[in-house]
């Protein structure tokens, strides 16, 4: 026996190199499947929005199943980026950056729906997303003056990105923007993010909490009660999570707040007598403050939502009495 012949069979047959399985064929019914997809892809128009598009398929003949499986694909896919934000740039320069988008829009448009089932727009010939934004990009900075550029990038930075996410639902003036902008640049700059300083010591994590505090205390000034709930909310997830557990409409966002600094004032100085009825004493006194912020009602309800357990005696503190 050849016993090299009989390695070179076991070796193909453990590393899948053997002959190849034929490939399956399709069926008529899989093709005609296919067949009706690119029929649908096709008749997309990229510098249409999504309900006129799904409009013509209705019209083309396709079933509100079919419609329905993609639409969130299209709408995912039509999405744009972040919102412009022009600062002080001039009338003049606004309408010629907003040329440059109606220009580029179809096109990312079209680039997505190439990359995504593979389908080239007839009328407009591009490459990838990335390609798009980047000419997108450069066609904006062009009709820019050397002065307008870097209003226009701080406007559009990541952290006027930051503020356009947290500010979603709030209405603010142009300074007030332009102000949450620079406060965040400031922030980030020499503190970093949250999640950053859990190597830290916890002297440097303090420091970095109080100035966190401080900004909060800041964007409250700057806003008003019911407005700097709403940012704040989103841009801190710990008071986020606080405003979702209580669910109370009649608590107003000077409540909500007011017992915010409470809180944060309250679990920032260590518990450290051993005597259990002082300590005892100190969740009461917690737990009676906080129903002075809320109302009967609406403290009933919250000491029922696992974040208010920050008020309560630990029960292996009691056990232990």
């Amino acid at each position: 026996m050849n016993i090299g012949r009989v390695c070179a069979v076991i070796c193909f047959a453990v590393l899948g190199l053997g002959a190849a399985e034929p490939e399956r064929l399709l069926s008529g019914a899989e093709l005609a499947a296919l067949d009706r997809e690119n029929a649908l892809w096709r008749l997309i128009r990229p510098d249409e929005e999504v309900a006129l598009n799904l409009g013509r398929l209705r019209k083309a003949g396709f079933s509100e199943a079919e419609i329905k499986s993609v639409e969130p694909r299209l709408r995912a896919w039509w999405e744009l980026p972040m919102k412009r934000e022009f600062g002080r740039l001039s009338e003049e320069t606004v309408e010629k950056i907003a040329e440059v988008d109606a220009r580029h829009v179809a096109r990312l448009r079209a680039a997505r729906l190439k990359r995504e089932v593979g389908v080239q727009s007839e009328e407009f010939k591009v490459g990838t997303p990335l390609q798009v934004s980047l000419q997108w990009r450069r066609a904006v900075l062009r009709v820019l003056e050397y002065d307008e550029i870097a209003e226009f990038a701080f406007m559009n930075s990541e952290f006027a990105r930051l503020v356009q996410i947290h500010a979603d639902q709030i209405v603010l003036t142009a300074d007030e923007r332009r102000t949450l902008i620079e406060w965040e640049r400031e922030f980030l700059v020499v503190h970093g993010r949250p999640e950053s300083w859990e190597g830290a010591t916890s002297k440097v994590r303090l420091w970095h909490q109080r100035a966190q505090e401080d900004a909060h205390d800041r964007i409250r000034e700057l806003l008003g009660d019911e407005r700097a709930v709403e940012y704040l909310a989103g841009a801190h997830p710990p008071l986020g999570k606080m405003c979702d557990a209580i669910v109370d409409e009649s608590v107003s966002a000077t409540a909500l707040l007011n017992l915010w600094k409470f809180r944060r004032e309250y679990r920032r100085e260590p518990d450290a007598s051993w005597n259990y009825q002082r300590r005892l004493a100190r969740y009461e006194s917690a737990q009676a403050k906080v129903r002075e912020f809320l109302g009967e009602d609406a403290y009933q309800n919250y000491t029922k939502q696992a974040d208010a357990r920050w008020m309560f005696m630990p029960a292996v503190v009691r056990t232990k009495r």
